[in-house]
C-alpha cells in the first residue's frame, strides 16, 4: 500500500480481500478475507485503509495496521450471533443500531478497549461510505473513553532514579565498547579509537573466517554484523560489546527529553544530521525540527561542561552506533541490536524506531527502583511533562495556581480572562499578555545591523536557527527579494501548508519570521515610516491601530538598529522607495 522510504501509493495488488504494506523493506499482509464471505469484509477493508496513513504522510506501523485488522474481526464475531434475519448476510448497509449497540457497545461506553474503540471508527468510515445514515448518527452519538490517563511530571525522587538508570544503561554501554576496542590496541580511549579501527582492518585484510571474540569484534566494526547468523558464541559477544539495545536507546531518548524538551514523537522519526555543534568549538548542541517551543532547542550545560549533558550524550551515542548505521545504510538516530526479528528491524539483528514505533509508552515493562520502595515506569511523555513543569513559564504570583502555570501570558491572556479571577487578575493577565504580544512583534525576523561584521552575524543567525547555506545567501544579499525585506524561506509561511508559496503582501513581511532587514531595504523602510507618520496625524486611532500598529513599531525597532550613516545614506534613494511603495500598496493594498 505504502512505502513511507520512497514514495506513497496505493494499488489493487495480485493477493486475497486485504491489505499487503511494504515497509522498511519488508511485506506485511492483513488478511481480512477470513473475517468471512459477507459484505462487510469488504467494506471494513475499504475502511481500515482509509485510517494507514498517518499525519505525515507515511504508513502506519505493521502493528498498528494489525490492531485494526483484529477490530474488524472482532466487530464481526461480535455482531455475527446478533444479526436479525433481514440483516443477514452482514452488511453495513442493512445493519440497523439496535443491532451495532447490542453486539459491541451495551455496557462499555466507559471504559472501552482499545479494540472496541478502534472496532467504532473502523465501523464508523463503513458506515459513511455506505450513506448508511442510522448507523453514522449512532456511532458518532457514541462517546467511548479508554484506559489512559493524562501523564504527570516525575517527582524530584522518581526523576532521579530514571535519570540514574539512563547514566547507568549509558556507562555500561561505553564501557564495553572501549574494552572491545581495547582488544586491538591497548591504547584505545572513548576518544581515540582510530589506532584500534586500522588494527580491525588489518585483521579483516588477513583473515577470511573470524573464529575469536578479537576477530569477530573487527569483523562487526568494518565489515557489520551479519544477518543470519545468530548472536551467540564469539560473534554474539562481540555484537554485544560494540552494540546498544534497546534499552540503551531508551535511556538516551530520556536524558535528550529530559535536558532538551523534544517531544517522543519528534525525536523518534530524527536522523543524525538533525544534531549540529554550534561553529567556532562552541559547546553548544542544536537539534533542528522540534515544534515552537523548542525549535532553537540547545543543551544548555554544554558539551564540554559534563559526560552527561544533553549534547554529549547525543554525539557519544552517535559515535557508539556509527557501525550499525553504516551497516544499514541509515542515518536514523536511534538504532540498536535486537536477537528477535520484529517490524522495527531494518537489517536483522539492526532495529530502529520510526514516526508510530515508541521507545518508550506508558504501561511499558521498563521499571526503575526507587531509593524509598517501590518502582516507576519510564514514560518519554511523563519526562517531557517533567521538562515542562521545570520551565519557567508561570504567569506571576498574582494569578499562579488559578490558571495553568505552563501557559504563556499570552496564551493566559486569550484563554483566562473571563475565568473566575478577581478584577485586579485579570487586568494583571492582560497587561502580561499584552506585553507579550508587543515583544512577539518585535522578536520575528532578523535584523542585519551595518555595525556588525560577517562573523558576527554568521555567529548570531547560526545561534538563530538558520543554516549555513541561508546565511551565506544573507552574507551576499542574494535572498528573494519581498519588496519589503529578504525572505529566508517563501515555502514556509506561518499559516501556510508547508511547500506552498507565500501569498501575503509584502507588508506582512514587517512581522513574518522568514523576514531578513539589511542596509538594502532601509529606503523602503524610511519610506514606509514616512507613510505612518502621515496616517497617524490624519486618521482616527482606531483606524490607525487596526491598519499600523504591528508594523509601525516593526519600523521603529529595524531604523533604530542602523547607525545614522546608513540611515542617511538611504536617505538619497527615499523619493524612489516612496514611488515604490505607491506601486506596492496598489498592487497589494495595505
Amino acid at each position: 500500500m505504502r512505502d513511507h522510504r520512497s514514495a506513497i501509493r496505493s494499488e489493487p495488488v495480485d493477493v486475497p480481500l486485504g491489505i499487503e504494506i511494504f515497509q522498511d523493506g519488508r511485506r506485511h499482509f492483513l488478511n481480512f478475507h477470513e473475517i468471512g464471505e459477507a459484505p462487510i469484509a469488504r467494506q471494513l477493508r475499504d475502511a481500515a485503509l482509509g485510517v494507514m496513513g498517518d499525519r505525515g504522510g507515511g504508513v502506519k506501523a505493521a502493528a498498528t495496521a494489525a490492531a485494526y485488522q483484529d477490530a474488524a474481526d472482532y466487530a464481526v464475531k461480535q455482531l455475527l450471533p446478533r444479526l436479525l434475519p433481514e440483516e443477514q448476510p452482514l452488511d453495513i448497509k442493512t445493519l440497523v443500531p439496535a443491532t451495532l449497540h447490542s453486539g459491541l457497545f451495551e455496557g462499555r461506553t466507559s471504559p472501552a478497549s482499545v479494540r472496541t474503540t478502534l472496532a467504532r471508527r473502523l465501523l464508523l468510515d463503513a458506515a459513511e461510505a455506505a450513506k448508511a445514515d442510522a448507523s453514522v448518527a449512532y456511532l458518532k452519538r457514541l462517546k467511548l473513553h479508554g484506559f489512559s490517563r493524562p501523564s504527570r511530571p516525575y517527582t524530584s525522587e522518581e526523576l532521579e532514579a530514571i535519570v540514574g538508570w539512563c547514566k547507568g544503561r549509558l556507562n555500561d554501554l561505553f564501557l564495553r565498547r572501549l574494552s572491545a576496542f581495547r582488544m586491538l590496541d591497548e591504547g584505545a580511549s572513548e576518544d581515540s579509537t582510530q589506532g584500534a579501527i586500522e588494527v580491525a582492518r588489518q585483521i579483516v585484510a588477513l583473515r577470511d573466517h573470524p573464529a575469536t571474540v578479537r576477530d569477530w569484534v573487527a569483523w562487526v566494526l568494518v565489515v557489520g554484523p551479519e544477518s543470519d547468523r545468530p548472536l551467540s558464541g564469539p560473534y554474539g559477544e562481540a555484537v554485544r560489546l560494540l552494540s546498544p539495545t534497546v534499552l540503551d536507546a531508551q535511556a538516551t531518548a530520556l536524558l535528550i527529553i529530559n535536558e532538551f524538551g523534544a517531544e517522543a514523537s519528534v525525536l523518534i522519526s530524527m536522523d543524525t544530521v538533525d544534531f549540529e555543534r554550534a561553529p567556532d568549538d562552541s559547546s553548544l548542541t542544536r537539534i533542528s525540527g522540534l515544534k515552537s517551543r523548542a525549535d532553537r532547542a540547545v543543551s544548555r550545560k554544554g558539551n564540554g561542561v559534563s559526560t552527561w549533558s544533553g549534547g554529549r550524550v547525543i554525539e557519544r551515542w552517535i559515535t557508539a552506533t556509527a557501525h550499525l548505521r553504516s551497516w544499514t545504510d541509515t542515518d536514523h538516530l536511534l538504532i540498536w541490536v535486537q536477537s528477535e526479528r520484529s517490524d522495527k528491524t531494518l537489517r536483522h539483528p539492526v532495529a530502529t524506531a520510526i514516526p508510530q514505533r515508541p521507545i518508550v509508552l506508558e504501561g511499558d515493562s521498563s521499571v526503575v527502583s526507587l531509593p524509598s520502595g517501590g518502582t516507576v515506569r519510564m514514560s518519554t511523555q511523563r519526562m517531557r511533562k517533567t521538562w515542562a513543569a521545570r520551565a519557567d513559564r508561570v504567569v506571576g504570583g498574582g494569578v499562579r495556581g488559578a490558571i495553568d502555570p505552563n501557559h504563556s501570558a499570552r496564551v493566559s491572556w486569550t484563554f483566562y480572562r473571563g475565568a473566575g479571577l478577581s478584577e485586579e487578575e485579570r487586568l494583571e493577565i492582560i497587561a502580561d499578555g499584552q506585553d507579550e504580544y508587543y515583544a512577539s512583534i518585535l522578536a520575528v525576523g532578523y535584523i542585519i545591523a551595518d555595525s556588525e561584521s560577517p562573523e558576527e552575524i554568521r555567529r548570531r543567525l547560526w545561534h538563530e536557527g538558520l543554516s549555513d547555506e541561508t546565511i551565506d545567501k544573507v552574507l551576499a544579499e542574494a535572498l528573494d527579494d519581498t519588496g519589503t525585506a529578504g525572505c529566508v524561506d517563501p515555502r514556509a509561511v506561518p499559516g501556510q501548508k508547508l511547500g506552498t508559496l507565500c501569498r501575503k503582501t509584502p507588508f506582512a513581511c514587517l512581522l513574518c519570521p522568514n523576514a531578513v532587514f539589511t542596509t538594502i531595504h532601509l529606503p523602503i523602510i524610511l519610506a514606509l515610516a514616512d507613510r505612518i507618520d502621515r496616517d497617524r496625524e490624519e486618521q482616527v486611532a482606531e483606524v490607525f491601530i487596526s491598519t499600523w500598529a504591528g508594523v509601525a513599531a516593526r519600523v521603529d525597532q529595524i531604523l533604530e538598529a542602523f547607525s545614522q550613516e546608513a540611515v542617511d545614506e538611504a536617505m538619497s534613494d527615499l523619493e524612489a522607495a516612496q514611488e515604490r511603495l505607491r506601486v506596492l500598496e496598489e498592487a497589494y493594498g495595505r
